[in-house]
């Protein structure tokens, strides 16, 4: 009986030393270890944006290609994830790996569907700091000029969408 009781209690040590052990592990090789809290993201829908408490106004759009279609565009200001992907924090800190740049807190984000008729499709703005990103940073919740992103359709270029705000 005394040897049965003794593993039992060495088997419930290990499970906690495991437990304690893989999640520490896990910070390093998780979430938290490839740094997903400090990159800036998108929504990539209204609704999310909505959801985040992120999104500003939609604007005007016009899609340059056949078959594609583009649900919206729209700013949000700018975010990167907090302790998980559903929480919102701010740009804190200038980092152009992370394409963290407070001094443009507001972006142009376009919202479509991956899974089009004719195959996969990917937004690219093809800009400055992010050309492989369907979103532009910008300085302010106003669009002064005319944007543009490249439609790429099953690896092959097939339009454009340029957006433009308001000018009221």
């Amino acid at each position: 009986m005394r040897k049965f009781r003794s593993i039992i209690i060495v088997s419930i040590i290990i499970l906690i030393v495991a437990i304690i052990g893989l999640g520490y592990f896990n910070s390093y090789i998780g979430y938290h270890g490839y740094n997903k809290d400090t990159y800036r993201r998108f929504s990539e829908t209204i609704k999310e944006s909505k959801e985040r408490k992120v999104f500003i106004k939609k604007l005007n759009y016009n899609t340059k290609a056949d078959n594609v279609e583009i649900l919206d565009v729209f700013i949000e200001k700018g975010y990167r994830w907090g302790n998980s992907s559903d929480e919102t924090a701010k740009l804190e800190q200038d980092d152009s790996l992370a394409r963290n740049t407070p001094e443009l807190p507001f972006q142009v984000v376009v919202s479509f569907k991956k899974d089009q008729k004719n195959g996969k499709l990917s937004v690219f703005s093809g800009g400055e700091y992010n050309k492989y990103s369907p979103f532009i940073p910008i300085d302010s919740d106003i669009l002064k000029d005319t944007v543009s992103f490249n439609l790429i359709l099953e690896n092959k270029h097939v339009g454009k969408v340029k957006a433009w705000g308001n000018m009221n």
